[in-house]
């Protein structure tokens, strides 16, 4: 939501699980009020699978536990340069893991993977209780600076998402970034 607002486009839905999409549209406040939101779109296929090139400022893949049947596919490098080849030049790809249900091994072959698809990589913790690490790829340098953290803090809007996502002040921003990319590989490599 915070996306399609300051970009003013749309948002483009796909959930492959049938019940999930309609659970999505039925339940919550907030799921109620995005489906309903004009801008945002429910889609009956998967947009990275049609053979035509259309790209994505963002893309947001809720990643299934590893051991689910047919996830395997999810998981490799060729589903990461779908989705790396989907992205708009400025682009972010945002990785959603389910750190529970992640081998220290699994974690770090999908952290290589995702390191190799693209020249800038960050890892947060997601502001929901830290379930779920975020990695954010992108084809270009996008290293975040405390000061520009603090700048837009002094915009309404950007208070207002980041409040909705339980984060008060912009230190509750920066404290959930984990490592760039040199931090992450380093990491996967031990």
């Amino acid at each position: 939501d915070a996306l399609r607002r300051g970009s003013g486009g749309t948002v483009q839905v796909y959930e492959p699980s049938t019940a999930l999409h309609r659970l999505i549209q039925t339940h919550g406040e907030w799921n109620r009020q995005a489906a309903a939101d004009p801008a945002v779109r429910f889609l009956r296929s998967s947009p990275l699978g049609s053979s035509a090139k259309r790209s994505f400022d963002a893309i947001l893949i809720d990643m299934p536990p590893p051991w689910l049947a047919g996830a395997a596919s999810h998981w490799g490098e060729r589903q990461i340069k779908r989705i790396s080849a989907h992205l708009s030049p400025r682009g972010s790809a945002i990785f959603r893991l389910p750190l529970a249900s992640l081998s220290a091994d699994e974690l770090s072959t999908f952290i290589v993977l995702v390191c190799r698809q693209f020249p800038s990589v960050s890892a947060w913790l997601n502001p929901s209780g830290a379930r779920n690490l975020l990695l954010v790829g992108q084809h270009h340098d996008q290293s975040v600076r405390g000061g520009a953290v603090f700048a837009g803090w002094k915009r309404k809007a950007v208070r207002e998402d980041m409040a909705a996502a339980t984060m008060s002040r912009p230190e509750d921003v920066l404290e959930r970034l984990l490592a760039n990319q040199y931090g992450l590989l380093k990491m996967a490599a031990n």
